[in-house]
């Protein structure tokens, strides 16, 4: 239980540091997609834990495919919100 409470803390300054960062060099990263990255980072988590106890070859195989289609999924949201706002900016 104290695992997750410690990841929850270090995700959510994380996410705020990330979100600083970013403003402050101009990027466009939404909050949302950052709190979307979190949950899918503990389901990410979560299913490696699920996967095998003993990391063979085929486990980060595996771990790299789930980071990847978060990464992937995170990425499309955030680009949706910014469209979203771009096209609400121009009507």
């Amino acid at each position: 239980m104290i695992f997750f409470l410690i990841v929850s803390a270090v995700m959510g300054a994380t996410i705020f540091l990330v979100l600083r960062i970013s403003n402050r060099f101009g990027l466009k990263i939404h909050g949302g997609a950052l709190a979307v990255t979190a949950v899918l980072s503990l389901l990410v988590d979560l299913l490696a834990i699920k996967l095998s106890p003993v990391p063979d070859k085929w486990y980060f195989i595996r771990l790299f495919a789930l980071i990847f289609v978060a990464a992937a999924a995170v990425t499309a949201f955030n680009k949706f919100l910014t469209e979203t706002e771009i096209e609400s900016r121009h009507e």
